[in-house]
């Protein structure tokens, strides 16, 4: 299930993607999803930014899911199916939210004056993290975690690191940029393949890179990029002239403001791959085997 947020308490949810061929720029791609709204509480209106689940248990054929949204004022909602909504109280901030995520374990979420708020798995209670604001008070707007690694960005150089689902934050600094979107890209399955036709039985080897590379855009299309904690390498030119969205499924991929794709494999190099045929993207995920990308008006686009 893919759930999508927006202003005026909007949420949409798409059962099942398209099985789509290609890349998310290709003429094979670019395929639109169906949505429908979701039931919010009655008069709810709040603007929402972000969204991220939890799989309660690993089966595919029926799972169970705790999904959670953020936005402004501190807003948070949960639910269980993606469907039917309800909003969280206690929240520990009136701060504006800008992103979330989920470690597997728990919730992070993110937001203005450097707000970082630890969620348990069910999204229903929040704390306050001390460590993240003793590390920094600038304005969060974008959060990545995969297992209990957590990069957090934001404004005037800003990358928060944790290593322990969001228990422990450590400040990186790097420039000046108002970071707005983190990615994080391990298996690079574009490498070689190697076939040994003189063996006995045939064998075929894939030789997989694992990059173990987090890339991290602002708005401008600089970026940066590094393979260890804190150690940011940045880009020698933007990736484009504006940057909106960023993710990784085989390879990092970038949408600018007018829906443009560009794509790296490492993520230290860039190159221009086409339309995504998404007017004005926002946001967009991928879930390891395609992306799924959203417009300001409504637009979307998958590609598997």
């Amino acid at each position: 299930m893919y759930v999508a947020v927006g202003p005026g308490g909007a949420v949409f949810y798409s059962l099942l993607a398209p099985i789509v061929a290609g890349p998310l720029a290709a003429a094979q791609g670019n395929t639109p999803m169906t949505w429908t709204a979701g039931n919010v509480p009655p008069g709810f209106n709040q603007n929402l930014v972000g969204v991220a689940s939890i799989s309660g248990i690993p089966n595919p054929a029926a799972p169970v899911y705790t999904f959670v949204a953020v936005g402004q004022s501190g807003t948070i909602l949960r639910s269980t199916d993606g469907q039917n909504w309800q909003q969280v109280t206690g929240v520990p901030t009136n701060s504006n939210l800008n992103a979330v995520a989920a470690t597997g374990y728990n919730f992070i979420a993110v937001g203005d004056g450097g707000v970082v708020l630890i969620g348990t798995p069910d999204g229903l209670t929040w704390s306050a993290s001390a460590a993240a604001a003793a590390a920094s008070s600038n304005t969060l707007n974008a959060i990545h975690c995969v297992g209990a690694s957590c990069v957090a960005v934001g404004t005037s150089g800003t990358t928060l690191w944790s290593s322990q689902a969001g228990a422990d934050w450590t400040l990186y600094t790097n420039g000046t940029n108002n970071w707005i979107g983190i990615a994080y890209g391990n298996k690079d399955a574009n490498a070689d393949v190697v076939v040994c036709q003189t063996c006995n039985p045939l064998t075929v080897t894939i030789n997989n890179q694992y990059i173990n590379t987090w890339v991290v855009v602002d708005a401008q299309g600089d970026y940066a990029y590094t393979q260890t904690v804190g150690g940011w390498i940045n880009g020698n030119l933007p990736i484009a002239s504006s940057i909106t969205a960023i993710d990784y499924t085989t390879r990092f991929v970038a949408l600018d403001g007018t829906g443009n794709a560009y794509a790296s494999e490492s993520g230290n190099s860039w190159q221009a791959v086409g339309a995504s045929g998404v007017a004005s993207p926002t946001a967009m995920v991928s879930n390891g085997q395609g992306f799924v990308a959203v417009g300001a008006t409504g637009t979307n686009a998958s590609s598997f």
